[in-house]
């Protein structure tokens, strides 16, 4: 059943506590009552419900474009508040603002405090992208995202197979990669699509690093596209 999903949204969304009716939700794609019923849960003071709808509104789920300032003043309460799911998506927003600095500040937050998979592993994929030729700061990426790996996040071992094989860390990193990247594929894709609630699985997609999540790439529509005529609009709240 897991695989309709799929069929309307193009990237995993993490569901805390493994909430059964909103995976329901989801996989019905009947976002209406997505929201209704996540509003509901935000309102009697559920943090992660507050980083799912920021998340979504990012996604341009909720009115159908993306809006990173909405999601971010969305999140920020909760966030400051310590849950780390707002703080992940609130590191990104940020980031794809242009805040980068905060947006690795609140990373961090989201990976120390909590640790939070899925910011393990965009903590070291931030410092990846801002380390440029930096050899220093590439291998430091790479300790972070090898440890993220191992904790369990399948979409670490792909981002640093696709570095290595973008010859990041030396000849013998680039040849090993050729040998492993179609297993480490094979293995996160698998993954990813039985278990696209996971926080193994969870990843935001910055826009700097779509050549490295080749497994996220597609032509179908996204589901802010999509459920864009059933979704009610809704006005951002001033900051």
């Amino acid at each position: 059943e897991v695989f309709r999903y799929w069929d309307t949204f193009r990237g995993p969304i993490y569901v805390p506590e493994h909430d059964q009716h909103v995976i329901r939700l989801l996989i019905s794609g009947n976002v209406p009552e997505l929201v209704a019923h996540l509003e509901r849960r935000a309102s009697l003071g559920s943090l992660w419900a507050v980083g799912l709808l920021s998340y979504l509104e990012a996604e341009g789920v909720l009115s159908g474009q993306p809006d990173l300032t909405a999601a971010i003043s969305r999140c920020m309460p909760a966030a400051r508040a310590g849950d780390p799911y707002a703080q992940y998506v609130l590191a990104w927003a940020l980031w794809e603002t242009g805040e980068r600095t905060q947006g690795v500040k609140w990373m961090e937050h989201s990976r120390v405090d909590s640790k939070f998979l899925p910011a393990w592993t965009s903590y070291g994929l931030m410092h990846y992208i801002l380390a440029g030729r930096n050899l220093n700061t590439r291998r430091m990426a790479a300790m972070v995202l090898w440890n993220a790996h191992r904790q369990g996040h399948v979409a670490a071992l792909t981002i640093l197979c696709r570095a290595a094989s973008q010859g990041h860390f030396g000849i013998a990193y680039r040849l090993l990669s050729y040998l492993a990247y179609p297993l480490v594929l094979a293995r996160s894709s698998l993954v990813l699509g039985l278990n696209p609630f996971s926080d193994r699985t969870f990843v935001w997609r910055p826009t700097e690093a779509h050549s490295i999540f080749p497994f996220l790439k597609t032509k179908t529509p996204s589901a802010a596209a999509q459920l864009r005529q059933s979704t009610p609009k809704r006005t951002a709240e001033p900051r």
